[in-house]
């Protein structure tokens, strides 16, 4: 069971709740009931990224389960546009996040929407748990990356990136039949033109040299935990991220990565160009001068 201590959790209440909320997000919140969780986007106008989240219902209440550096952002922006709606948005400070592999049998407990088999989210006080084992927030982190799973704070850029180049549909975060909601129509274009050239992938990269640890041990990114734990260190997409082809041409990102020190290796997420066959255009790629190997 993991803490996810990188979350928050956001309250909405009063009558215009749903109505409201179903304007600013990319998924159905028709499809929300007591048993289930969905999972969402917010974006700007010109459909680009602001923020993920999860959504799950309480007490008559709608809260959103989101990465604690967005939970203020997104109550201010709820707040700016809600007008004379009937609603209240505010930060719960009682309940935490949790993860689980496996099926706990507890309340609160939902199945993570993202993908089949994945695992289960629950939520509950903070002190509830005090007694369970549980496992360091990197591991979790490390799960989702093998899964190719990508999280809005550690891998999109905000202001920026579009959601379908990071697989949000086959992550069940859009519906394209609830109608408008902001964003909606870049989002629609880009999915029903195909026009996505970029691709989530899962690498390795084995042997790092002593340049890329040098550069690991020397970087300090705001948009990553900076935890280490047992030879892990988790890391948001570098600055300096790009990847290369044989011909040193920039096809790619590294995104969210752990570094193990006691095996001097890197697994992680990239963001790759694609061909029209969704196929990467070169399978000799390289990062810092260390061969990257693209794993199914």
């Amino acid at each position: 069971m993991f803490s996810l201590n990188d979350r928050s959790i956001i309250e909405i209440s009063g009558e215009d709740r749903q109505n409201f909320l179903q304007g600013f997000i990319t998924n159905d919140l028709k499809l929300l009931n007591d048993n289930n969780l969905i999972y969402t986007a917010f974006l700007n106008a010109s459909g680009r990224y602001l923020a993920d989240f999860f959504i799950f219902l309480k007490d008559q209440k709608i809260f959103i389960d989101c990465h604690k550096n967005s939970a203020q952002e997104i109550v201010k922006k709820l707040n700016l546009y809600k007008l004379k709606a009937q609603i209240n948005v505010k930060i719960n400070q009682e309940l935490a996040v949790f993860f689980s592999t496996n099926n706990l049998k507890i309340d609160q407990q939902f199945i993570d929407p993202r993908l089949n088999n994945f695992g289960y989210r629950f939520y509950q006080d903070f002190a509830q748990n005090d007694n369970n084992k549980i496992d360091n927030v990197v591991n979790y982190h490390l799960h989702r990356i093998i899964n190719k799973i990508p999280e809005g704070h550690y891998d999109l850029i905000y202001d920026k990136s579009f959601i379908a180049e990071y697989d949000f549909d086959n992550l069940n975060a859009v519906s394209y039949n609830k109608g408008c909601y902001v964003g909606q129509e870049t989002t629609a274009r880009n999915h029903f033109r195909g026009v996505v050239r970029k691709k989530i992938f899962y690498f390795e990269i084995k042997n790092c040299s002593q340049q890329l640890i040098d550069f690991l041990n020397n970087y300090d990114n705001l948009n990553s935990l900076q935890i280490d734990y047992e030879n892990l260190k988790l890391r948001g997409f570098f600055d300096n991220s790009m990847i290369e082809d044989e011909n040193n041409k920039e096809i790619g990102m590294v995104l969210s990565n752990i570094y193990f020190k006691s095996t001097n290796e890197i697994k992680g997420l990239a963001l790759i160009k694609i061909n029209e066959n969704h196929q990467i255009i070169s399978s000799n790629l390289n990062f810092l001068n260390n061969q990257i190997l693209i794993k199914n």
